[in-house]
Parts: structure tokens; sequence; C-alpha cells
């Protein structure tokens, strides 16, 4: 069984590690090419199929491997809980008892919902504040379009570029030209 993988995405869906091999993983994240990514690795393994579940936090697989423990919930309704929820919410839905905050995940209907509630509710209870903490909420758009402009321009390493791109959004740059031109004075 896999536990870990690093590599370098070459398709939002193929990890290349260092020694040539592709994994095809799944993620509650768009993987963009070219990024390198350190990934816990979840290994479901079926009669026909061998499948990989990629996450960047252990909170977020510890979550994962929660959910699909619940009877009649695979890996593709926990990882689309993941996706479309995120695990801060589907953690908070659990607590507060509102299934109904866990539906808008795709393939997760009502009852499957209640299921999932009813039977993670002493469970979650071991996901602390601190954990929860290190879940990165997703990044605006404009920021990643900001990110790739200026990684593909030649500046980096990426962290640092992140870093600025995503503090002067935060301190009201909300256009992408805005980003850039701003984010190459901070980087030269």
């Amino acid at each position: 069984m896999f536990g870990f993988i690093e590599g370098r995405f070459r398709r939002p869906d193929i990890l290349i590690t260092d020694n040539g091999v592709g994994y095809k993983v799944a993620g509650i994240c768009d993987f963009e090419e070219g990024n390198i990514y350190s990934l816990l690795i979840h290994t479901a393994v079926r009669e026909n199929a061998i499948t990989l579940y990629g996450f960047k936090h252990e909170t977020e697989l510890a979550l994962f491997e929660r959910i699909i423990k619940i009877n009649g919930v695979g890996p593709k309704v926990a990882l689309a809980i993941l996706k479309d929820v995120g695990v801060v919410a589907a953690v908070a839905a659990i607590r507060n008892n509102t299934p109904s905050a866990l539906q808008t995940a795709k393939g997760l209907g009502k009852k499957g919902a209640e299921n999932i509630v009813r039977g993670l509710t002493l469970d979650v209870e071991t996901f602390g504040e601190t954990a929860l903490a290190t879940v990165e909420e997703p990044k605006a758009p404009v920021v990643v379009a900001a990110v790739t402009a200026l990684v593909s321009l030649g500046y980096g390493p990426q962290a640092r570029v992140e870093s600025v791109v995503q503090q002067l959004f935060e301190d009201g740059n909300k256009e992408e030209v805005i980003l850039v031109r701003s984010s190459i004075g901070e980087l030269s």
C-alpha cells in the first residue's frame, strides 16, 4: 500500500515521481501541471481497480478515511464531501448535527448525509481545532491566476510567490493585473 508520494504533476491527475513512475491520483484540490506536491495517500483496492487518493494534510486524509467507514459511503462520495463542502464545514456539520450542510456534495442524498452525521458524531470530536487550522482554504481564482503567471515568467520559488500574491490580495488588490505588477515589484 502507498502512504506517501512526492512528485511533479504532468496532467491534473498524473503524478510523476523523481524516478519517472507516474501514478494516477484523485484529490480534493485541483493539482496544477508542473508543480511539485507531497501527498498523503489512501489506497482503495477493489476487485477491478486500485485507486489512489491524495491529500495535502493529515486532517483531510483522516476525515476521508472515517467517512468511508460509514456503511454505504464510498471513496467517491467521501472525496466529493471534502471537495464540495470542505473539511472545516464538514466537521462543523457533523458536530452541529446538520446533515443538510453535507448534501451539497455531489452524489450524497439526505439519508446518506444523515448516516454520516450519525456515524461520525462521536468520532469527529477527535478533530481538534489545531488540526483543522492546518487545512488550507481554497485560494481565490485571481490569486491562482496571478501565481501561475508569475511562475511562468520565471519568478520563484513558488511558495514565496504564493505568499507575496496572497498578502497583496488580502491588502485589497483584487485584480490579476494589479496583483502581478505589484508582485513583480515585491519579488525583484
